[in-house]
């Protein structure tokens, strides 16, 4: 698991949206690919730029992306993610725009002493017996999107735009 990639937006610049959701928990709930609510979800322009493949959302890893990015993702049969129809009002992209749910999970990231996560940063890894395998997945106390090799590898070799990928800096598990 030392080779897992963290997705996220390459620039904070480019076109960002908002999601109108009645409830404010549903960020939560589409994020962790919960969300049972009306679709398709509304969506506003946050801030105007350029649009990418993947476009920010006021929601930390809450994402939006392309048709493309969407495409990608069923053709080379990554696990882990659904997407959720939107209505998109004032896109300067004529593309379909879906929110990127993450259904993946793993344990928490845990400190070389095995504890959860504090303010150590040295150290971090996933027990992989607490993953559940899925290409796309979320720690289990974290929102941040962990990417495997193997997803990772398509993504860059399509050169989706606005996606950066790196390191997500765990450690194998300790013995």
């Amino acid at each position: 698991m030392s080779d897992l990639q963290t997705l996220r937006l390459r620039s904070y610049e480019w076109l960002r949206a908002r999601l109108t959701l009645p409830v404010r928990a549903d960020h939560e709930r589409l994020l962790d690919a919960k969300y049972d609510g009306v679709l398709p979800i509304r969506v506003l322009v946050d801030q105007s730029g350029r649009a990418g493949d993947l476009i920010g959302t006021p929601w930390s890893s809450l994402y939006l992306i392309g048709d493309r990015f969407k495409k990608l993702l069923e053709q080379g049969a990554i696990s882990g993610w659904r997407a959720y129809e939107t209505v998109c009002e004032g896109m300067p992209s004529e593309t379909a725009w879906w929110v990127l749910g993450v259904a993946g999970r793993a344990g928490p990231v845990r400190t070389g002493k095995g504890s959860p996560v504090g303010h150590d940063p040295l150290g971090h890894y996933l027990d992989p017996r607490e993953w559940d395998g899925s290409d796309l997945f979320h720690p289990g106390n974290e929102n941040t999107i962990l990417v495997t090799a193997r997803a990772a590898e398509l993504i860059r070799e399509a050169h989706l735009k606005n996606v950066r990928l790196e390191p997500a800096g765990l450690e194998s598990t300790p013995t």
